[in-house]
Parts: C-alpha cells; structure tokens; sequence
C-alpha cells in the first residue's frame, strides 16, 4: 500500500453538521431510559443517548460483537459466584469543570441512577460492587442504560461529564452544540465543533446536504440508490426499531408451530431488501443479534 501524504491525513479542526429527524428532550444522562423498548419513541431514546454519549460515559462500553471492554473503569474482576466486583478506575481523569474522578464520585454517579439496587463501596482506589445474588451481567448493565458517570457542579446548577465534547448550545428538541474537551483522556477529538439540527425530515436533510449545508444526515431506504450515484459515502447504522408480527400468549396460534412458520415462509424476504431496501439491505435470520 501507498503511504498517506500529508494532505490526506487525518487533521485538527473543523466543525461537523448533523441533521436528524429525531428530537431529543434532554442531555442529562439520568433521563436516559433503562428499557429503551419500553418507551413511545424508540429512535428518539437512541439518538438521544448518542448525544449523552458525546458528554458522558461510563466504566464499561461495548464492542461491536456486544463485549465489554474498558472505559472509564481501566480493570475489573469479580468472585466466583459474582456477587462481588471489584473495578478499578482510569488515572488522572478529570471531569468537565476540572473536579478528578475518583472511585467515590463514581459511587455517588451510579447511586443517583440505580438507587439501591446493590451496595457499593470504596475499597483505597478501587469501587466495590456487592450483590444478595449473583450478576453475572453486570457489566452489560454498566454499558447500558442508566450508568453513566458524572458529577454535580459546584454550584450544584448541574452536572459535569468526563466526554470528548462539552456542551456549549442546548435547545431541547432543536439544536445542540458540543465543543471538543482538549484534556480528555482518549486524546482530543479531531474536530472542533459538532452541530446538530433536530426534527428535520428526510427530504429536507438531503436537499441540505446537496446543497453543502449537512455534512452528516439520514436516509430512507428509497433515498439510498440516489445518494450512491451522488459519490455521497453512506454507512449502515444499527436498527432501532423492531417490526414485526406478535401473537397473543394465550391464543391457539401461538400454540401452533405450523401456523407461524407458513407465515414466516409467506414473507417474501427477498422482494423487501430488493424493492423496498433498493438492495441496500440485508435479510435477517432472526430477531436478535448473534451476541
């Protein structure tokens, strides 16, 4: 392979303009939803977490393949029966308004989120995580949902997160603006500026990007093929939204395997990613992802 010139490197600077049709009422991390599924919005609850995510984070994130690895919590490691865990912290991390992260703070961050679920303590520079039974998921948890890390401003006006960006501008349900946090631990971002327009739809996000106003926009499925042939680089997000047939528990059909694989062989998979997905999909094999 060729190497890089200097003029295609990756570089300081910049600002990222974002379009979204979702409208997130809030940046403040203990408003995110525990069951994403348990609310009206599904898309909505996702794209609000991806902006909680640019401010805040947690001990524990996930992989593509659904595993944990570290993030803010550097190690961890638990008991046989898992009902002690025991994580120990990143060095040197500050939150936005300089305060360091210490395994109190984060012990303080988890309380106000989980109530008292489990007992958590300080052990000299390590956080303890105690449970009556076992938990073998706790580290899906601290990767989801409520769980992130944060800390409540001195003049308690309030809270601070340890993120890439900070939050400069924030109109609920309208606009926001991150600015890039230089002292993060990760390094700095690259860019300098985020921007992000909520509640514009489909059509107007392309026309905007057209017109060199969105750097970063959404498609529908039927707009995939005309942005292709634009040169507009397109990736494939993760679904957030289920559609599906359900029967009722207590009904003779759900009783029926018969029944419900006749239905599942009368939807032709193929027409929808050809005609519907203008071949830009995939069929999936199930509801659930292989992790």
């Amino acid at each position: 392979p060729t190497p890089a010139s200097a003029t295609t490197r990756p570089r300081y600077g910049g600002t990222l303009r974002v379009e979204m049709r979702a409208r997130a009422d809030s940046l403040d991390p203990r408003e995110i939803p525990n069951d994403p599924l348990g609310v009206g919005d599904v898309a909505a609850a996702a794209h609000s977490e991806k902006l909680v995510s640019l401010g805040y984070e947690r001990l524990v994130r996930l992989d593509n393949n659904g595993q944990p690895q570290p993030q803010l919590a550097l190690s961890w490691q638990a008991d046989a029966a898992k009902k002690r865990w025991e994580f120990r912290l990143r060095p040197d991390i500050k939150f936005h308004d300089d305060t360091p992260l210490t395994p109190a703070s984060a012990v303080a961050a988890l309380q106000r989120q989980w109530g008292t679920d489990y007992l958590m303590s300080v052990s000299g520079d390590v956080l303890v995580i105690e449970s009556k039974q076992p938990q073998p998921d706790l580290l899906e948890r601290l990767a989801t949902g409520r769980s992130y890390i944060f800390t409540i401003l001195r003049d308690g006006s309030g809270i601070a997160g340890t993120g890439p960006f900070r939050v400069a501008e924030w109109q609920p349900r309208q606009r926001a603006v991150f600015v890039a946090n230089d002292d993060h631990w990760g390094g700095r971002p690259f860019l300098d500026t985020i921007e992000v327009q909520m509640g514009v739809d489909l059509t107007k996000q392309l026309v905007d990007f057209e017109l060199g106003k969105a750097d970063l926009i959404e498609l529908a499925p039927d707009q995939l093929r005309r942005a292709t042939q634009d040169g507009a680089r397109i990736w494939a997000s993760s679904p957030v939204e289920l559609l599906a047939v359900g029967f009722p528990a207590e009904g003779p059909a759900a009783q029926d395997a018969r029944l419900r694989q006749a239905l599942a062989l009368a939807v032709d998979r193929a027409a929808v990613q050809n005609v519907l997905l203008q071949k830009q999909g995939e069929v999936a094999g199930g509801l659930l992802p292989q992790w």
